[in-house]
């Protein structure tokens, strides 16, 4: 699968695919294609799958698309809603990311989309982020939305940064996720920030963007 981001502020990924490549993506991502290409929609992974989607009020459904069995390769043509960066992410067997809701725009049918529990309660009641994650894993492509710039940050082993509600995009699973609270009644008070930060614990990647995700309702 080759591919090439195109655009600044309102980007999308324009994606050549071969036999016997396979992408799959969310449901009114889909910009265009070609008409090499097979289009097909259906809950990814099963309906067990599907219906944990729902908890994290993600689309039950997902478009699927492939090269048709006449053509020798097609073109297609995803795009994010608003502006923002299309970030291409390497899921390797060893290196399998979580995502925050609404993060996940498209992958290669190799890559699995499941979910994931936050290991801590107070980091899902206070965090931000919820409970719940978005998981990918496997071996392949992943693109990723993001709401703004994007900054990625490569944390050491201990290494740990603390974060606004709503600025991650996603991360390494060898990154430790949890909470810590805002420190003196002014901050509290006046800082604009809420109660809590997430805290980021490496080793591992983090994701950042600078704006503010619409998807993520902050509990405090």
């Amino acid at each position: 699968m080759k591919y090439t981001i195109i655009g600044e502020t309102f980007p999308f990924v324009e994606i050549a695919l071969v036999p016997p490549d396979r992408l799959y993506c969310q449901t009114r991502a889909l910009m265009y294609l070609d008409d090499r290409a097979a289009f097909t929609t259906r809950v990814n992974g099963g309906p067990n799958k599907g219906l944990k989607r729902l908890f994290i009020r993600e689309a039950l459904f997902l478009n699927e698309i492939e090269v048709a069995k006449t053509a020798g390769s097609c073109t297609v043509g995803i795009a994010g809603s608003g502006a923002g960066k299309i970030v291409p992410v390497a899921i390797t067997p060893t290196t399998p990311y979580l995502f925050q809701k609404g993060a996940f725009l498209a992958a290669e049918s190799s890559v699995a989309l499941d979910i994931a529990f936050t290991k801590k309660i107070g980091a899902g009641l206070f965090g931000g982020e919820g409970f719940l994650f978005q998981y990918l894993h496997g071996e392949g492509t992943v693109f990723a939305k993001t709401v703004g710039d994007v900054h990625i940050v490569h944390l050491t082993d201990g290494e740990t940064i603390r974060v606004n509600t709503g600025r991650i995009v996603g991360f390494e699973r060898s990154v430790a996720y949890d909470i810590t609270r805002v420190k003196g009644a002014s901050s509290i008070l006046f800082s604009g920030e809420g109660l809590f930060f997430s805290t980021l614990t490496g080793p591992g990647t983090v994701i950042l963007q600078s704006g503010q995700s619409r998807s993520i309702e902050t509990m405090i």
